[in-house]
């Protein structure tokens, strides 16, 4: 990283505290309540890819896994990590 760049313990309070934020926020807690997944299977395809982009494909696939154990849509994707 550059000087622009926070060092990797002030990135990881920040995620701490908006990971907080996120998790105790009313919407989210309803939409998990009524049965609505979406959003943590937003979640778990965004860090999935974001793993696949940085290499770590095997992990990635575990994370893209768990979000399909949630709901079956999410399986279409492990599509995109099998070898070309």
């Amino acid at each position: 990283g550059g000087p622009d760049v926070p060092p990797l313990a002030a990135r990881a309070a920040l995620l701490a505290a908006l990971a907080a934020f996120v998790a105790g926020s009313a919407p989210l807690r309803d939409q998990v309540a009524f049965g609505n997944w979406n959003c943590l299977l937003l979640f778990l395809l965004t860090v999935g890819w974001r793993l696949h982009v940085a290499g770590r494909t095997g992990l990635a696939g575990a994370v893209v896994g768990v979000a399909a154990l949630a709901k079956l849509y999410p399986a279409l994707v492990v599509l995109a990590f099998l070898p070309r």
